[in-house]
């Protein structure tokens, strides 16, 4: 069959006829997002060094408050004659700022009301336990005779004590207390050196014990590095909102319009159809990818504009285009999912409702250059994304490490490929390419309607969850953290589904019976899971490393040690086994049975499960025992050996930590391998005596 169809390009090229017209759109995806970075980049330096302009010519006003505040008044009259108040490197003609002193019965009220930039509070001085001591010596006639010369010396009860008191959240006040310091530090220097010069020591300070550094990487390359963090993010951000312009109205836009089903009446095939939406798309996508390549290009290349200090980046075209070629499979990605979303949704509206969380999720993997640790030499180039944002970066610093950037773009590719069948698969359906035929579950409701509606409230619940408990400061105790989160969240969530949507209790939560030997399956399982959980985590901890007092915080928070052992298993083993199978193998999984393939059923609700653990060391972990816990419940068909499976794994886990002091990371090779070999047994058994999940998805 022929990839692109004399049909497909002929619709095309009459939709992007369509596109050029819309003005609109055009605005919206392809001019706004090409004149958003010229303008970032300049506006942020033009109100920089607008702002630096005016700290230059400021006059800070400051009051002294004080017994001591005469001697201090003389220190900066001096300072400001020598010049001490400049940064280093600056001139008379750079520095044309003035100190004024004013007098103000409340400086604080002053600074508060932003009417003074800050206030000098000069306290007397004290006399410590060393200057008593000193002045006892000195009375003494068996005192040393040069003791009198190092108290002279140091003469520390003679020295007042300088507060500089401003406020950081205004500039001007912190550039002044900046400058007043530096004055002060400056005298303090002058003081101390005079002090030595009388003492015969004849040298600059800045003589004494001189150090230098030597930056070996050229301006292009720290340049590159800063450039390399965001330029990826920035770029998603502009394909995802150009491009949803026109994914959104290709599909969504044309349903509410009604014109699609007119469209679908003509000889014209479906896949055509999809095939030009999705060729109008990429062009879009590509067209702004070009065009900022091109602005690096222009702007860094050429120096056709000079730009600020700091992203003065050596791009050769040469470069830039391997920049283009890099960013291609981000472009079919983002093309792809864009024009997913769009066709499942009913209306325009709804699908910008769709178009939120996807476009959180392309920006979040574009973040890992601004952690300094990731590196593309790692398991991160297997992350889409990710690898790609962290190859654009080695590439403006310079570095071409051609294997990690071609399989970055394999990978990246994949999913894409991954991502454009979907598109076909899913959107050549007329169910979804249509909006007139009204969905049968929306007009039965119900327990029909529940799987369409399962995730969003599962959403709303992780957001509770993270928003409420996570940041309430009294939900932070072990009783009110299990009571709110896994009785009240957990449980009352579910029982609220069920009731909201008149779900069968018995088939929704699987109360079902099992064979004996099921049991024996869980008591061989549970532990060897528990093993195989623990090495899940070591292997994580190799990329995403944990700080060892974070996982010390974690233990003592999960054992208190005023808790009694029994009330610990009942709060961490017992009612977690029950509330959050209840919640995640029952009314998750009941929802999901039908949307997807038994492995992939398995894999979403072990994701699902991890993510509501919050923190990230535990995603991976408990995300792992999610998978094995929803695997058991689709061979069983039940609840019940998931939530003994569940309790005897956080309840082993305590014991051995309580009574046994054994730590993760005293495991070896052997204990995965053998723990391995029992959860071999164990699924061996439950294969030999399932009751599959009833009303799962079938292959097609």
């Amino acid at each position: 069959m022929q990839l692109l169809s004399k049909p497909l390009l002929e619709f095309y090229r009459q939709e992007l006829r369509m596109f050029l017209r819309d003005r609109r759109a055009v605005v919206l995806s392809i001019i706004l997002p090409v004149l958003v970075m010229p303008i970032l980049i300049f506006g942020a330096h033009w109100a920089e060094q607008r702002r630096a302009r005016e700290l230059d010519t400021a006059t800070h006003k400051y009051v002294l408050i004080g017994s001591e505040a005469p001697r201090v008044r003389s220190v900066i009259a001096e300072g400001i004659r020598q010049g001490w108040a400049r940064a280093e490197g600056e001139t008379d003609k750079d520095a044309r700022f003035k100190l004024e002193e004013v007098q103000d019965a409340d400086p604080n009220q002053s600074l508060s009301g932003k009417k003074i930039d800050f206030y000098l509070q000069v306290q007397p001085p004290k006399a410590d336990a060393t200057a008593v001591q000193r002045k006892r010596d000195a009375r003494s006639p068996e005192r040393d005779p040069e003791d009198s010369q190092k108290g002279s010396l140091t003469g520390r009860e003679q020295v007042p004590t300088v507060t500089v008191h401003y406020r950081g959240d205004h500039d001007s006040s912190r550039k002044g207390a900046s400058r007043v310091r530096q004055l002060l530090l400056k005298s303090r220097g002058e003081a101390r050196y005079s002090l030595l010069e009388a003492r015969g020591f004849a040298f600059e300070p800045k003589d004494l014990a001189k150090v230098e550094s030597h930056d070996l990487a050229t301006k292009d390359q720290a340049s590159g590095m800063y450039v390399g963090r965001f330029l990826t993010l920035f770029l998603i951000f502009f394909i995802m909102v150009g491009g949803s312009a026109v994914a959104i109205d290709s599909i969504a836009g044309e349903k509410e319009r009604g014109t699609l089903e007119t469209l679908l009446t003509t000889s014209i095939r479906r896949s055509d159809i999809i095939g030009a939406k999705m060729l109008l798309v990429l062009t879009v996508s590509f067209v702004i990818t070009g065009l900022q390549v091109i602005n690096l290009l222009v702007y860094m290349g050429f120096n056709v504009i000079k730009l600020p200090q700091g992203l003065t980046v050596a791009i050769s075209p040469g470069r830039a285009l391997l920049l283009l070629l890099l960013y291609l499979p981000i472009i079919f990605l983002a093309s792809g999912s864009l024009l997913l979303i769009s066709g499942f949704a009913k209306t325009y509206k709804e699908a910008q409702l769709y178009f939120t969380p996807v476009f959180f999720l392309f920006l979040l993997p574009a973040i890992a250059p601004l952690f300094p640790g990731l590196k593309l030499r790692s398991a991160m180039v297997l992350l889409p994304i990710s690898n790609i944002s962290l190859g654009a970066k080695e590439i403006l610093v310079g570095r071409y490490d051609w294997p990690m950037l071609l399989l970055s773009w394999l990978v990246t590719a994949a999913a894409a490929v991954y991502v454009a069948r979907r598109v076909t698969n899913t959107l050549i359906t007329e169910k979804l390419i249509t909006a007139s035929e009204a969905d049968q579950a929306d007009l039965r409701g119900g327990a029909d309607l529940f799987p369409k509606h399962v995730l969003k409230w599962f959403g709303l619940m992780w957001v509770v969850l993270l928003v409420v408990a996570v940041n309430v400061e009294s939900l932070q105790s072990m009783w009110t953290q299990v009571l709110f989160n896994v009785v009240l969240l957990f449980c009352g969530g579910s029982f609220l589904l069920i009731w909201r949507y008149k779900l069968p209790i018995k088939e929704a939560l699987a109360l079902r019976s099992v064979h004996p030997m099921v049991w024996l399956a869980v008591l061989i399982g549970a532990p060897a899971s528990l093993v195989l959980t623990h090495g899940v985590f070591r292997l994580a901890n190799v990329f995403l490393p944990v700080p060892e007092k974070m996982l010390e915080s974690f233990g003592q928070t999960l054992v208190p040690p005023e808790f009694p052992i029994w009330q610990v298993l009942l709060l961490v083993a017992v009612i977690p086994g029950v509330g959050e199978e209840l919640t995640f193998r029952g009314v998750l999984l009941y929802g999901l049975r039908r949307r997807y393939h038994p492995v992939v059923l398995a894999l979403v609700v072990g994701a699902i499960f991890g993510f509501f653990h919050v923190a990230l060391f535990r995603l991976f972990p408990t995300a792992f025992l999610g998978v094995i816990l929803t695997t058991v419940t689709l061979l069983t068909g039940s609840i019940f050996p998931v939530m003994m499976w569940h309790a005897l794994n956080n309840g082993s886990a305590i014991l051995l930590g309580q009574y046994f002091k054994t730590s993760p990371m005293e495991l070896t090779w052997v204990h995965m391998l053998a723990s391995l070999l029992l959860l071999a047994i164990a699924f061996g058994l439950i294969w030999l005596f399932r009751t599959p999940y009833p009303g799962l998805r079938r292959r097609r």
